[in-house]
Protein backbone atom coordinates (compact mmCIF):
# COMPACT_ATOMS: atom_id res chain seq x y z
CA UNK A 1 0.00 0.00 0.00
CA UNK A 2 3.07 2.19 0.19
CA UNK A 3 3.14 3.01 -3.50
CA UNK A 4 -0.51 4.04 -3.58
CA UNK A 5 0.22 6.62 -0.86
CA UNK A 6 3.10 8.03 -2.88
CA UNK A 7 1.01 8.31 -6.00
CA UNK A 8 -1.71 10.34 -4.28
CA UNK A 9 0.94 12.62 -2.73
CA UNK A 10 2.51 13.16 -6.14
CA UNK A 11 -0.94 13.78 -7.57
CA UNK A 12 -1.65 16.40 -4.92
CA UNK A 13 1.67 18.12 -5.55
CA UNK A 14 1.05 18.17 -9.28
CA UNK A 15 -2.42 19.54 -8.69
CA UNK A 16 -1.00 22.33 -6.52
CA UNK A 17 1.60 23.09 -9.20
CA UNK A 18 -1.09 23.18 -11.89
CA UNK A 19 -3.12 25.50 -9.69
CA UNK A 20 -0.21 27.90 -9.17
CA UNK A 21 0.63 27.71 -12.88
CA UNK A 22 -2.96 28.55 -13.67
CA UNK A 23 -2.83 31.50 -11.29
CA UNK A 24 0.43 32.67 -12.84
CA UNK A 25 -1.13 32.41 -16.29
CA UNK A 26 -4.20 34.32 -15.13
CA UNK A 27 -1.95 36.98 -13.60
CA UNK A 28 0.01 37.26 -16.85
CA UNK A 29 -3.21 37.54 -18.80
CA UNK A 30 -4.51 40.20 -16.42
CA UNK A 31 -1.30 42.19 -16.70
CA UNK A 32 -1.39 41.94 -20.46
CA UNK A 33 -5.01 43.10 -20.46
CA UNK A 34 -4.20 46.00 -18.17
CA UNK A 35 -1.28 46.99 -20.38
CA UNK A 36 -3.49 46.77 -23.46
CA UNK A 37 -6.15 48.85 -21.74
CA UNK A 38 -3.60 51.44 -20.66
CA UNK A 39 -2.24 51.52 -24.21
CA UNK A 40 -5.65 51.96 -25.77
CA UNK A 41 -6.51 54.63 -23.21
CA UNK A 42 -3.28 56.45 -24.09
CA UNK A 43 -4.04 56.09 -27.79
CA UNK A 44 -7.57 57.38 -27.29
CA UNK A 45 -6.41 60.42 -25.32
CA UNK A 46 -3.71 61.03 -27.95
CA UNK A 47 -6.34 60.91 -30.70
CA UNK A 48 -8.58 63.20 -28.67
CA UNK A 49 -5.70 65.66 -28.28
CA UNK A 50 -5.00 65.51 -32.02
CA UNK A 51 -8.69 66.01 -32.75
CA UNK A 52 -8.79 69.08 -30.50
CA UNK A 53 -5.63 70.45 -32.10
CA UNK A 54 -7.22 69.93 -35.52
CA UNK A 55 -10.37 71.71 -34.38
CA UNK A 56 -8.34 74.63 -33.03
CA UNK A 57 -6.30 74.76 -36.23
CA UNK A 58 -9.50 74.66 -38.26
CA UNK A 59 -10.93 77.49 -36.18
CA UNK A 60 -7.73 79.48 -36.67
CA UNK A 61 -7.82 78.80 -40.41
CA UNK A 62 -11.46 79.83 -40.50
CA UNK A 63 -10.60 83.05 -38.67
CA UNK A 64 -7.67 83.67 -41.02
CA UNK A 65 -9.86 82.88 -43.99
CA UNK A 66 -12.51 85.28 -42.73
CA UNK A 67 -9.87 87.96 -42.15
CA UNK A 68 -8.42 87.40 -45.62
CA UNK A 69 -11.87 87.45 -47.19
CA UNK A 70 -12.58 90.68 -45.32
CA UNK A 71 -9.27 92.17 -46.43
CA UNK A 72 -9.95 91.12 -50.01
CA UNK A 73 -13.45 92.55 -49.86
CA UNK A 74 -12.08 95.81 -48.44
CA UNK A 75 -9.32 95.82 -51.04
CA UNK A 76 -11.89 95.30 -53.77
CA UNK A 77 -14.14 98.00 -52.34
CA UNK A 78 -11.34 100.51 -51.78
CA UNK A 79 -9.08 99.63 -54.65
CA UNK A 80 -11.51 99.14 -57.51
CA UNK A 81 -9.83 101.97 -59.35
CA UNK A 82 -6.21 100.81 -58.78
CA UNK A 83 -5.57 98.02 -61.27
CA UNK A 84 -2.53 96.41 -59.65
CA UNK A 85 -2.13 92.77 -60.73
CA UNK A 86 -3.45 90.41 -58.07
Amino acid sequence: GNQAGQVSKKGKKKHAKDESDRQKQAEKKRRRLEKALANSAAIISELEKKRQQKQEEQRRLDDEGAAIAEAVALHVLIGEDCDEPR
